[in-house]
Parts: C-alpha cells; sequence; structure tokens
C-alpha cells in the first residue's frame, strides 16, 4: 500500500514507466515505443523515478525486507 500511495505523489511520467516497468514487466524498448521516446531517454527516466520513489518512501518510514 505505502509503494502505491507514494506513486500517486510521483510526476505523470515518472509513475508510468515504473508502471510499464514493474507492473507490466515490459522492457526498456518496449518502453519507449509506447512513451514516444528513446531507450536512453527511458533509461534515465526509469533511474530517476526509482530515485524519486525511494526518496518519497524513506520519507514516509517505510522499512525495506532485506533479501538473505
Amino acid at each position: 500500500m505505502m509503494v502505491h500511495k507514494a506513486m500517486s505523489r510521483l510526476k505523470p511520467e515518472y509513475r508510468q514507466v515504473l508502471w510499464l516497468c514493474f507492473f507490466e514487466g515490459f522492457s526498456n524498448e518496449e518502453i519507449a515505443q509506447i512513451m514516444g521516446k528513446t531507450k536512453r531517454q527511458v533509461e534515465n527516466l526509469v533511474y530517476r523515478s526509482k530515485r524519486s520513489l525511494k526518496i518519497l518512501l524513506d520519507k514516509e518510514g517505510f522499512r525495506y525486507e532485506e533479501l538473505s
């Protein structure tokens, strides 16, 4: 729930690229076609979107699960 709440506070373009990448499973090439961008622009968007999402989650006190 916290992830979806934080995602709703992202810029629409950030929210879209994260949704397509992580929830729909599209490749960067496919996302580039859908969004009308280059693959490099999508790579940059994914990076910036993930960073923004992490900042929002940290502010809300989200606890990350440790992977073993």
